[in-house]
C-alpha cells in the first residue's frame, strides 16, 4: 500500500515481501477454473510482485512447473485442471520457443487447456487487458477465444480510425522483444516523431495486434456464468435491412467497445438508422464505438442496408446436367434428400458429387446414405478422398468380417459406415485403426472377444486412460484423445467403437445424457448377430457384454420411465428422419448446434435382464 505522511511523498509499505509460498498452497489445494496474470513475466519465470520480488513461478531443471521460494527453495505445483489462463498484462507468455517454457509447463502441470497472452514483450497493453474486459466484465456475453479474437478486431478499428491514411507496419521481421527496433521502423514508415503524444498508441496497437496469441483448443467453450450485461442487443431482420435493437444498463465509458456479433454473415451497406454510435459493420460484426458514452436506461436502434452473404463462390460452378448425371447413378429415394444436402453445401459440392461419382459403384447406394444424412456442418467441409476411403474401407472391413453374416444393411450403415458419432471434430481416422485393429480383432473366436480384446488393445496402443479432469473436453474426437493421453467416458467410448468400426463390428455410442444427481455417462452399444441384439460395454471396464458399474442405476432409472428427455437412455444414430428427429439431448450442445440424431434406448434398458 502506499502511504504519505505531512504532505510529504508517497512511501510504499509493504506487508510480507514473500508471497509465492501462498500462492502455490492455494494453487494446489484449490485449483482455480481461470488465473488472470499481470506483472513481470517472461518465457521462463513469471514474478509475483511488481514493484518487489515476492517469489516467482518458473520451469524447473525436469520442465515442471515450480514455485521458487526468496531463499531459492523450489516446491512443485500441480492442477488437475481443466483450467483456463489469461495474461492480461503478462510479457511471454504466450511464447514458445522451446520445449521448457512456462505455457507449456502449465499445459502439463497446471490442467491449462487455453492460455490467452502475449508472443512477445509488450509495453502497451491494449490487447491484453481489452481480453480482460470483455470477457469478466462482460460476463457470459461471448467465450474467453471469443473476447481474444474480438479484441484483435478492436486493434485493427481503432488504428484504422484514430490514424486514418496513416501506413500499417507489420511486426513481421521483429523478434518478440525487439520493441525498440519496431518503434523506430513505425516512426520511419509513419512520419511521426516518437516524441508525440500519439506515437505509443500508434505504435501499440500495431504490437498488440500481432502479439496475442490463443495456445490450446479454441473450441473449448471457456465461459463465465451469466450475470446481468452492462448493455444488451436484439437482432432482426427484415429483407435485407438488418436492425439491431439496444438498451444501456450501466456505465460504459471504462469499458470495451460494444462489439454485436452477427449470427449470419452479411455485405455490410450504408447505416440508414444510428449513425451517431459511429457504427462500423464488417460481414461478421459491428462495432457500436459511441454507446459509450450514451447513459444508462437509453435504447437505440441500428438499421443497416446488410443483405445476407450468399456463401463462398465455388471453385467450379456446377452446372444442372452434371448434378443430373450423378443423381441418375442413386437410387431414386435418395434424390431429394440429397439435393437439399447439395445445395447447402455451398462450394463444397463438387467433392460430394465426385465422392458419388468415383465410389465403386455396388458402394454408391452407401455413399448415398452417408451423405444424404450428413450433419449441415459436415456438408460444407468432407472431401470426396475422405468419404471414399471411409466407405471402401468400412466394406472391406465389414466384408472381411468373420460375424458379417446376419448383420442388417441398416444396422452397417447405421454402425460401421459413418465417420463419426456425435459432434467431436472430424478425424481422418479409419485407415489408421484398420492397420492397427482389424487383424487382432477377426483372430479372436467369437465377436464377443473381439470386442474384448479391443477394449483393452485400444488403449494400451495409445496410452489413453480415464481423466474427467485433464481431459480437453466431452465429445473428444480419436486424435484429441490419444494427443493427451487422456478422456472422459465420451471420449474413451468414441476410441473403442471406432476401433470396432474398424474390424467391420458395429458399434454406437449411447449413454444417459444426465443422472439426476448430476454429470452424465457414456458407454458403448456392439450390435451380434447371433441374437440379434445391441449389446453395451464398458469402455476401458475390462468387462463382458452387459456388465459395467452402472447397469443397475440406469435399469431403476429406465423403469421410472422419466417424461425428461436428459434421464433417459440415448443410442447416437446417423440418418435423419424426415420431420423433428430425435435427439440425442447432449448438455453441452447449444439450441443453435446440429442436432445430434438419437435412438430412444430407455424401454430396452428398463427390461435388460428379464
Amino acid at each position: 500500500r502506499m502511504e504519505r505522511t505531512d504532505g510529504g511523498e508517497p512511501v510504499e509499505v509493504l506487508g510480507d515481501i514473500e508471497i509465492v509460498d501462498d500462492f502455490v498452497a492455494a494453487f494446489n489445494e484449490a485449483p482455480p477454473d481461470l488465473l488472470v496474470t499481470s506483472g513481470r513475466t517472461n518465457e521462463e519465470r513469471w514474478m509475483l510482485g511488481y514493484l518487489f520480488d515476492g517469489g516467482r513461478v518458473v520451469v524447473g531443471e525436469a520442465g515442471d512447473l515450480r514455485g521458487r521460494l526468496l531463499d531459492g527453495t523450489e516446491v512443485p505445483i500441480r492442477n488437475p485442471g481443466p483450467m483456463a489462463m489469461l495474461g492480461a498484462g503478462s510479457c511471454l507468455l504466450g511464447f514458445i520457443p522451446g520445449s521448457e517454457v512456462l505455457p507449456l509447463a502449465f499445459i502439463h502441470d497446471a490442467g491449462a487447456r487455453q492460455i490467452v497472452g502475449y508472443a512477445s514483450t509488450t509495453w502497451h497493453g491494449a490487447g491484453g487487458w481489452d481480453v480482460y474486459r470483455r470477457f469478466l466484465d462482460e460476463p457470459g456475453r461471448g467465450t474467453l477465444s471469443e473476447a481474444a479474437w474480438l479484441a484483435q478486431q478492436e486493434l485493427i478499428r481503432r488504428f484504422a480510425a484514430e490514424y486514418p491514411g496513416v501506413p500499417e507496419v507489420s511486426t513481421e521481421g521483429f523478434d518478440e522483444r525487439e520493441v525498440f527496433e519496431f518503434q523506430l521502423a513505425v516512426a520511419e514508415a509513419t512520419g511521426v516523431d516518437r516524441r508525440e503524444d500519439r506515437f505509443e498508441d500508434l505504435a501499440g496497437l500495431l504490437w498488440d495486434r500481432d502479439a496475442i496469441v490463443l495456445l490450446g483448443d479454441p473450441a473449448w467453450p471457456v465461459r463465465l456464468k451469466t450475470s446481468p450485461l452492462p448493455w444488451t442487443s436484439v437482432i432482426t431482420r427484415e429483407g435485407d435491412r438488418l436492425l439491431i435493437d439496444l438498451e444501456v444498463h450501466a456505465e460504459l465509458v471504462d469499458g470495451p467497445t460494444p462489439i454485436v456479433v452477427l449470427p449470419e454473415r452479411i455485405v455490410p451497406g450504408k447505416v440508414v438508422e444510428g449513425e451517431g454510435l459511429g457504427v462500423v459493420s464488417t460481414p461478421d460484426i459491428v462495432f457500436l464505438p459511441g454507446l459509450r458514452t450514451r447513459p444508462p436506461g437509453t435504447s437505440f436502434r441500428v438499421e443497416l442496408d446488410a443483405p445476407l452473404e450468399r456463401g463462398p463462390v465455388r471453385a467450379v460452378e456446377i452446372d444442372v446436367e452434371t448434378r443430373r448425371r450423378v443423381l441418375e447413378q442413386v437410387a431414386p429415394a435418395w434424390r431429394p434428400r440429397l439435393r437439399t444436402v447439395f445445395a447447402d453445401a455451398g462450394g463444397n459440392e463438387t467433392e460430394l458429387l465426385r465422392a458419388i461419382r468415383e465410389v465403386t459403384p455396388s458402394r454408391r447406394d452407401s455413399m448415398a446414405f452417408l451423405i444424404a444424412n450428413m450433419p449441415p456442418a459436415d456438408r460444407r467441409i468432407m472431401t470426396a478422398d475422405a468419404l471414399l476411403e471411409n466407405v471402401e474401407l468400412a466394406h472391406d472391413s465389414f466384408d472381411a468380417s468373420p460375424w458379417r453374416v446376419g448383420v442388417p444393411e441398416s444396422v452397417f450403415q447405421e454402425a460401421v459406415l459413418p465417420y463419426a458419432h456425435i459432434n467431436e471434430r472430424r478425424d481422418d481416422w479409419r485407415a489408421d485403426f484398420v492397420s492397427r485393429f482389424r487383424a487382432a480383432a477377426h483372430a479372436a473366436g467369437t465377436q464377443a472377444d473381439a470386442v474384448r480384446r479391443l477394449n483393452r488393445l485400444v488403449y494400451e496402443t495409445f496410452d489413453v486412460t480415464y481423466d474427467a479432469n485433464k481431459r480437453l473436453k466431452n465429445e473428444q474426437s480419436p486424435y484429441q484423445s490419444i494427443d493427451q493421453h487422456c478422456a472422459s467416458c465420451t471420449g474413451l467410448s468414441i476410441l473403442l467403437a471406432n476401433a470396432c468400426r474398424a474390424a467391420g463390428i458395429p458399434a454406437r455410442i449411447a449413454g444417459i445424457p444426465e443422472w439426476p444427481t448430476g454429470d452424465n455417462h457414456t458407454w458403448v452399444e456392439v450390435y451380434d448377430p447371433i441374437d440379434g441384439r445391441w449389446h453395451w460395454i464398458e469402455a476401458l471396464g475390462g468387462g463382458a457384454y452387459d456388465e459395467g458399474w452402472w447397469v443397475g442405476k440406469v435399469r431403476g432409472l429406465a423403469a421410472e420411465d422419466s417424461n425428461e428427455a436428459r434421464y433417459r437412455i440415448w443410442a447416437a444414430s446417423w440418418s435423419r428422419p424426415a420431420g423433428v428427429p430425435n435427439r440425442f439431448p447432449l448438455w453441452w450442445l447449444g439450441s443453435d448446434e446440429d442436432p445430434i440424431p438419437g435412438i430412444d434406448r430407455t424401454t430396452d434398458y428398463a427390461g435388460a435382464g428379464d
